[in-house]
């Protein structure tokens, strides 16, 4: 046998191994019943630039595992819907954004991001992301971050361990408050 038809039926083999290779936490039964091994919620600001760089794919992927094909979504980020609402100058009148207990953003998991537009020049607003949960209390998901017209995004990455319910997916909303000033902002969800 020639050295190119070797080589080819050992790429064959090697990539069919590859490709049985769990890479997602969904693909194990011992991370999908334990999700102690996720990593821990990472909640920032960030420019539209800086965002560029970050996509939603891993949402499916182990941190531990990262390989070519672990591409879940090739049409990268999907809106879950716009929403309006007020931000208010002092810190304890919260606004939720989207509002109301039945209207919340979806996500799988993996990453989650938020953008805020229509803000006034020379305005900021503290921002909590917040997961919905019809049967206990909504948990704060990491820290609260500032955003301003430049610094408008807000990324949430490692979310996985919020997916729960029966629809398996995680719901989320914002709380937005302390504004410089009052203000009418518009959020739109995107997993």
């Amino acid at each position: 046998m020639g050295k190119t038809r070797i080589n080819k039926i050992l790429m064959g083999i090697g990539l069919a191994a590859f490709l049985t290779v769990p890479t997602s936490v969904y693909a194990s039964t011992e991370a999908s019943q334990d999700s102690t091994n996720l990593q821990p919620p990472q909640v920032r600001a960030l420019t539209p630039q800086e965002t560029e760089l970050i996509t939603p794919e891993n949402r499916m992927v182990s941190s531990q595992t990262t390989t070519p094909l672990a591409v879940s979504d090739p049409s990268g980020w999907q809106s879950r819907g716009k929403y309006g609402g007020s931000v208010y100058p002092y810190y304890d009148n919260k606004q939720a954004i989207p509002g109301g207990a039945s209207v919340n953003w979806a996500s799988a998991g993996g990453n989650f991001k938020v953008e805020f537009t229509d803000i006034i020049a020379g305005n900021s607003f503290t921002v909590q992301l917040m997961e919905y949960d019809p049967d206990n209390a909504d948990d704060p998901v990491g820290n609260p971050v500032r955003i301003d017209s430049f610094n408008n995004i807000l990324l949430a990455e490692n979310i996985s361990g919020f997916v729960d319910g029966s629809d398996n997916d995680a719901e989320f909303y914002v709380e937005v408050s302390n504004a410089y000033t009052q203000d009418y902002i518009y959020a739109e969800g995107f997993d």
